[in-house]
């Protein structure tokens, strides 16, 4: 049996993206780069301090004793 719960987040993911694809046919985008960026792992809010990947850690070991200060 399904849960009424599993069956309603499945019916939100759904509809969320159909919206997304909504509003992806208003722009210049196909429907296949749409789901490889859902697809795509998140970047990292360091990936600006000179990592070489979204994910890598910071290279800097400073940055992460200034943010749990």
């Amino acid at each position: 049996m399904n849960d009424v719960g599993s069956q309603s987040a499945g019916n939100q993911q759904n509809t969320l993206i159909s919206r997304a694809m909504r509003l992806l046919s208003q722009r210049d985008h196909s429907e296949a780069e749409l789901r490889r960026k859902l697809a795509a792992p998140p970047f990292m809010a360091n990936a600006r301090f000179g990592s070489k990947s979204p994910t890598e850690p910071p290279k800097n070991p400073s940055i992460l004793q200034s943010l749990n200060r």
